[in-house]
């Protein structure tokens, strides 16, 4: 008899460096390894602070900070390799960049672990891209 095949889950998160968004990722994927398969695509390449398995994470080959076409290609080749059920976004801009994934029946989520942006400490093109957000977050997100 054919083994059930695990539920699997790309993770889309901008960087992997040292961040509460970040330890909460490894944490999820450390705990749950049997009994979800994980894959991570990361916006931008950065050091692998909390120690994730290397062989689950796809960055892309160069330092990518601007959208371009090259972090499209980077972000929908992960999609395909991965194949997942679920696109997990975590942040504002993950969630903007799953907007450009193929959905094919999957289900994307969108995790947001901050409410709010002050002006005195958050960078413009971050609460533009949360504005962006809020305005797609009724017709993109499943959740």
């Amino acid at each position: 008899m054919r083994a059930a095949r695990l539920p699997r889950v790309l993770h889309l998160i901008p960087i992997l460096d040292q961040g509460g968004a970040e330890a909460m990722l490894a944490n999820l994927v450390k705990a749950t390894a049997d009994r979800v398969e994980h894959r991570i695509a990361t916006l931008v390449a950065t050091p692998n602070f909390f120690g994730i398995d290397p062989a689950l994470i796809r960055s892309p080959p160069s330092p990518l900070r601007q959208p371009s076409p090259a972090m499209l290609r980077h972000l929908r080749a992960a999609a395909r390799e991965s194949d997942p059920d679920i696109i997990h976004c975590w942040m504002y801009h993950a969630n903007l960049a799953s907007i450009a994934l193929p959905r094919r029946g999957r289900r994307v989520i969108w995790s947001i672990h901050s409410t709010h942006l002050a002006e005195a400490i958050s960078k413009s093109r971050t609460r533009l891209v949360d504005r962006l957000c809020q305005r797609l977050s009724h017709r993109v997100p499943d959740r």
